[in-house]
């Protein structure tokens, strides 16, 4: 089955004829907090036009950042630091990241 998500409206569309699963009910759902946030982001904007998008994959590449330290951390990765993570503190810090 030939497939592709359409980045306009962050919806799946399907060469084939798809029922409705868990799946894409979970995709839509993640979608749309990806617009609500999309759409707090830009009300609370005050950034230049034309500045918004790259600081939106700079604040992505921060978490991203954020994230590799965490598990660098759990794996004792870094001879500085040692273990300076948990598992558990990984995923808090990931989840509350913003």
């Amino acid at each position: 089955m030939s497939s592709e998500c359409d980045l306009e409206t962050g919806r799946h569309r399907s060469a084939a004829h798809c029922c409705n699963t868990r799946e894409e009910t979970s995709l839509d759902q993640t979608w749309d907090g990806v617009r609500k946030l999309r759409g707090c982001l830009d009300e609370e904007d005050r950034a230049a036009a034309g500045d918004v998008r790259l600081l939106r994959v700079l604040k992505i590449g921060e978490e991203l950042g954020e994230a590799a330290e965490a598990i660098t951390g759990v794996l004792g990765a870094n001879p500085r630091k040692g273990n300076s993570h948990t598992w558990g503190t990984s995923r808090r810090s990931c989840a509350t990241s913003s």
